[in-house]
């Protein structure tokens, strides 16, 4: 029985300086139906029995989503104003 794709995934924000106040990270939940038709997310790497395991939907990249790397794989989607560090 595999379980139902889900995650959460955060939103990156942005520093404050003297003059902005910036952003906060927000979270974002991607859901799917176990089983749905022509499906679009999956779990990566795929094995149930596995821990650690992060959400891939197939739209992320196009979306501007990158894979960070590290103690914990995430996919991240940096604000559309945030300056690469």
């Amino acid at each position: 029985m595999g379980a139902l794709p889900w995650a959460a995934s955060t939103v990156a924000g942005r520093a404050s300086t003297k003059k902005d106040p910036g952003t906060v990270n927000r979270v974002i939940e991607v859901r799917e139906k176990k089983g749905a038709p022509n499906s679009h997310c999956s779990w990566d790497p795929p094995k149930d029995f596995l821990w650690r395991r992060v959400l891939y939907c197939d739209w992320m990249p196009a979306e501007g989503w990158t894979l960070k790397k590290g103690g914990y794989k995430t996919w991240l989607k940096p604000a559309s104003d945030a300056k690469v560090q």
